[in-house]
C-alpha cells in the first residue's frame, strides 16, 4: 500500500486495539511486547501504509541518527565522489547524511556548525581544509563527536582520517624518475605551504631529482598564462604534478593546444582518480585516494565515538598509483632516446 502522510500512530493503535505506547515500542524495538501483539501491529503499519515521523522519533529517542558531512567545494568532481562514498556507508549503518558546502567561507561554516547543532545532529564529519582551525572555539563546543577526513596530518583535538600524501607523492615521484624524467615541476596550492607541503616532499624523495614547486592563484582561471611560464623556464621533456586531477586535466590541454605531445614532450600526473581522468585522452596518470575506504573509517569513527569511546588515534589512508597514458613508459622512453640521439 503507498504511504500516506495522513495515517498517525493513533491509527494505527486503533486498528491494532493496542495503545500507542505499544505501537510506539514495536517501532522502535524498545521494550516488551508480545510475539502476537507485534505481528498484528506490523500488519496494521502495513496495511495502512503508516510512515513514522523522524522527528517524533528523534524527540523520543534524542538520537536523530543523522550525520552532517561539510565540505569545500561541491564543482570539484573529487567531492561529489567523496560524497556518495560516504552516503552509501552511512545508509548502510542506518544514517542519514546533511550535505554543507562550504566553500572555504568562515561564514558559511559558522552557519552550517549551528544549523547541525540545532537540528541534534549525531556527529559531524569535515573535509575542509583549514575549517578545524577556523572554527576550533566553536567545535569543541558541538556535544557530538567530530571527525576531520582527508587531512594531511593528525588534528591535535579531533580524530582525524588523514591521507597520506607524502607516499602519494613518492609513489609518483618514483614512477616519473623510472620512466626517465628529470625534470619534474609540481603545481600546488598556496594553503598546502601551512601543512608542510607533504606531496611536494614525497614527490621529491621518490624522483631523486630536482623539483619545482609552483602555486598559482587560480590555475583553472589562468592556465594559459601558467603553461606560458612554466615552457619559458624550462625545455621539453619535463612532468608536470598538480594538486588535483581537474588542474592536470586543464594544463594537458594547454600544453596539447601549443602542439605538444603528451607524454612524449611533456608528462602529466593528477591528484584524486576523478571518474573524468580515465576517460580524458589521453587518459591521465594520477593517484586515487581510496575514497571508499575513508568513507568505511569514517563511519567506524563516528560510531565508536557515539558508542562512548573516549579517544582515537589518528588513521592514515594509503594511496595508490594509477599508471596511465598520459605518462605511457614507452613512448617517454623512445621520445628520450631519441632526444639523447640528437645532442
Amino acid at each position: 500500500m503507498a504511504r500516506s502522510s495522513h495515517v498517525t500512530i493513533r491509527d494505527v493503535a486503533s486498528s491494532s486495539r493496542v495503545s500507542t505506547a505499544t505501537v510506539s515500542r514495536v517501532i522502535s524495538g524498545d521494550g516488551y511486547v508480545s510475539g502476537a501483539t507485534r505481528e498484528r501491529v506490523l500488519r496494521s503499519i502495513e496495511k495502512l501504509g503508516y510512515s513514522p515521523s523522524f522527528a517524533a522519533q528523534s524527540l523520543r529517542t534524542k538520537k536523530s541518527t543523522v550525520i552532517g558531512l561539510v565540505i569545500t567545494d561541491i564543482k570539484n568532481p573529487f567531492y561529489p565522489e567523496l560524497v556518495s562514498g560516504i552516503e552509501n556507508e552511512a545508509q548502510r549503518r542506518g544514517y542519514s547524511l546533511i550535505l554543507c558546502n562550504s566553500q572555504e567561507d568562515s561564514e558559511r561554516e559558522s552557519a552550517y556548525l549551528d544549523y547541525l547543532s540545532s537540528h541534534r545532529t549525531d556527529g559531524i564529519l569535515i573535509c575542509v581544509p583549514g575549517m578545524a582551525n577556523r572554527q576550533r572555539d566553536k567545535l569543541r563546543k558541538f556535544l557530538g563527536p567530530i571527525v576531520l577526513l582527508n587531512e594531511s596530518k593528525v588534528d591535535r583535538d579531533f580524530p582525524t582520517i588523514a591521507m597520506h600524501d607524502f607516499e602519494g607523492g613518492r609513489q609518483i615521484g618514483e614512477h616519473l624518475h623510472e620512466i626517465g624524467f628529470k625534470k619534474i615541476i609540481y603545481v600546488g596550492v598556496a594553503r598546502e605551504v601551512k601543512d608542510g607541503l607533504p606531496r611536494f616532499e614525497g614527490l621529491k624523495s621518490g624522483a631523486g631529482t630536482r623539483v619545482d614547486y609552483i602555486a598559482p592563484d587560480n590555475l583553472l582561471v589562468d592556465t594559459e598564462s601558467l603553461v606560458t611560464r612554466i615552457l619559458a623556464q624550462n625545455k621539453t621533456p619535463f612532468a608536470v604534478v598538480t594538486h588535483n586531477d581537474i588542474s592536470a586535466i586543464a594544463l594537458m590541454h594547454e600544453f596539447m593546444n601549443r602542439g605538444l605531445k603528451i607524454p612524449e614532450e611533456v608528462g602529466i600526473v593528477g591528484y584524486d582518480d576523478i571518474a573524468m581522468s580515465a576517460l580524458v585522452n589521453p587518459a591521465l596518470t594520477t593517484v586515487n585516494q581510496n575514497l571508499e575506504q575513508l568513507a568505511h573509517l569514517a563511519m567506524n569513527s563516528i560510531e565508536a565515538l557515539l558508542a562512548g569511546e573516549k579517544k582515537l588515534k589518528g588513521t592514515e589512508v594509503l594511496p595508490e598509483l594509477v599508471v596511465r597514458n598520459s605518462t605511457l613508459k614507452s613512448k617517454v622512453q623512445t621520445a628520450t632516446k631519441a632526444i639523447n640521439k640528437g645532442r
